[in-house]
């Protein structure tokens, strides 16, 4: 089993790895997207963007923590391929009082219809 589990582990971040540099790119393109229609656009000040894409050794502990080995063991490079968190958005506003309004703002930019 321990081997098993190496093995799924190698081949998840091997997946990982092989998808970096497209994720590098979408990454940069969500954080352009919230720059010129969030914050750009937002009477709020002092906010900030900070991102990052999942690492090999925390996609490691995470296939551990959530035996994931258990779910995808037939094909185990498809866990990568169904990761909700494999990049990561945090906007942080220094101000209390300037959540709520963030929030709205967040609110009213993704209910846009494109």
């Amino acid at each position: 089993m321990v081997g098993d589990l190496k093995e799924f582990i190698d081949k998840n971040k091997e997946e990982l790895e092989g998808k970096r540099e497209i994720l590098e790119k979408v990454e940069k393109e969500i954080n352009n997207y919230l720059l010129v229609n969030l914050l750009n656009k937002s009477t709020l000040k002092n906010i900030s963007i900070q991102s990052r894409i999942k690492r090999s050794n925390s996609l490691g502990e995470k296939i551990i923590r959530k035996k994931a080995i258990r779910e995808f063991s037939e094909k185990p490079e498809d866990y990568v391929n169904t990761l909700k968190d494999i990049i990561g958005v945090r906007l942080t506003c220094l101000l209390n009082e300037d959540e709520h309004s963030l929030y709205e703002e967040l609110v009213s930019v993704f209910s846009q219809k494109i």
